[in-house]
């Protein structure tokens, strides 16, 4: 029901030519789309609010749109793609002098070198992000971030660390 809400805002922002609008609501479809889940419905509507949002040189709803569609591909197991967003992202919010979501689109850049076959680079990154996340007291962060390196951990066969960084991340998540 939500998405035909939003589909109907979707057209009458069209029908008002207001771009700020139809940028919103695009963004909100692929938010939905996102917990259908559905990521190629995700990413479409993503896509067009990203479009949309550059074209109103909108900066701070780029970089929400990158941060969306850095989640949405890796879903999607688009791990360039992610990468590419998610630092985007991180640069903008820097920019903007946004350091939680500066660090959540560089824990999101972390996971994708990952994946990329760069894990030493991502440790680097996601023990940056851990450390920041303390000094904030951002509990999700740390949890987050604890979550990634025990992964990471576990592909350079550090098993110990990897068991280490995911009890950290279970005990914050509870």
């Amino acid at each position: 029901q939500a998405l035909a809400l939003l589909a109907q805002a979707r057209s009458l922002a069209e029908q008002n030519e207001d771009r700020r609008g139809l940028a919103d609501t695009e963004w909100n479809l692929a938010l939905a789309a996102i917990r259908e889940p559905n990521a190629n419905l995700a990413s479409y509507h993503g896509e067009q609010a990203l479009a949309t949002a550059r074209q109103l040189g909108h900066l701070q709803f780029v970089a929400r749109c990158l941060n969306l569609l850095a989640y949405v591909y890796a879903q999607l197991g688009r791990w360039e793609t992610v990468g590419l967003y998610a630092a985007e992202a991180s640069q903008i919010y820097a920019a903007a002098g946004d350091r939680v979501l500066e660090a959540d689109s560089q824990r999101v850049f972390g996971w994708s070198q990952a994946y990329c076959g760069q894990p030493r680079q991502s440790l680097v990154t996601l023990q940056t992000t851990l450390r920041f996340s303390e000094q904030i007291e951002n509990i999700w962060g740390q949890a987050e971030c604890a979550s990634r390196l025990a992964h990471t951990w576990r592909e350079l066969g550090h098993y110990g660390t990897a068991i280490s960084f995911a009890r950290q991340g279970v005990k914050q998540t509870r």
